[in-house]
């Protein structure tokens, strides 16, 4: 068994224990967990693709996800989920520097936390439109493909039918398109940018999302930079979930 597909190396990851996370069985707050495992089971074991990169290991069940808020990035990055088994943290337990302390700094505003050291605000569940690491590109890392984004359509669509968030933030222009094209949405990533809160319908069901450019990409409209963007999502996102909130308790 080769490193990438979960060999010897996978046993240098940093143990998800000590970050509160169960590594056998869901122990999450909402019922709609109890089939998560077997669903991230099968998203690691897909080999659909042959040009990505598996992860060395199954991304790790975290006892407090609270999924009525789902991130949807584009793809595991080379040193991030793929070796520790937990969007945003390296596999030495740390919070991953600029894309991830940035993103902190908002999530933190509507009440949610990536910190894996943070011990009193619930955690988001993070996704990506593709679920494997594609790989090292002339700067970044290598754009997804048309036929990779539709192999891993179905994963993603099922995670977010299984979960019934009451809101998915998009993270870049990359998985915004993507989820744009599988969800047949008549809009464009600037067009989710200045309409926050528009309903996605797919696998039966729908969902608000609310889109930002990538925590890590430089980005310039016609608001101004990243964080003009960030400020009118997640006051939107705030609003959102303050309504939600209040309707669950009428």
């Amino acid at each position: 068994m080769t490193p990438e597909t979960g060999g010897d190396d996978a046993s240098k990851t940093f143990s998800t224990a000590s970050l509160g996370v169960a590594e056998e069985t869901s122990i999450a707050p909402i019922a709609s967990f109890d089939n998560i495992a077997a669903l991230l089971g099968s998203i690691h074991t897909c080999r659909l693709c042959s040009a990505v990169i598996p992860s060395k290991v199954t991304r790790s069940i975290i006892p407090s996800w609270n999924a009525e808020l789902v991130l949807m990035a584009q793809a595991p990055s080379e040193h991030g989920v793929r070796l520790s088994g937990v969007h945003w943290v390296d596999a030495h337990g740390n919070l991953r520097p600029l894309g991830g302390t940035y993103l902190e700094s908002y999530l933190r505003r509507v009440g949610y936390s990536i910190n894996p050291r943070e011990q009193r605000l619930p955690r988001p569940y993070t996704t990506n439109v593709l679920q494997c690491w594609p790989g090292a590109g002339p700067k970044r890392d290598r754009p997804p493909g048309a036929v990779e984004l539709s192999n891993c359509s179905k994963w993603w669509q099922s995670e977010v039918k299984l979960l019934k968030p009451k809101a998915v933030v998009l993270l870049g222009k990359p998985s915004a398109e993507a989820f744009i094209a599988a969800c047949n949405l008549s809009a464009s990533f600037n067009t989710l940018l200045e309409s926050q809160g528009t309903v996605a319908t797919f696998a039966g069901g729908s969902v608000p999302v609310f889109t930002v450019p990538h925590p890590t990409a430089p980005y310039k409209g016609p608001r101004g930079g990243r964080s003009e963007y960030y400020e009118l999502a997640f006051a939107a996102l705030n609003g959102h979930l303050h309504s939600s909130a209040r309707n669950r308790g009428a």
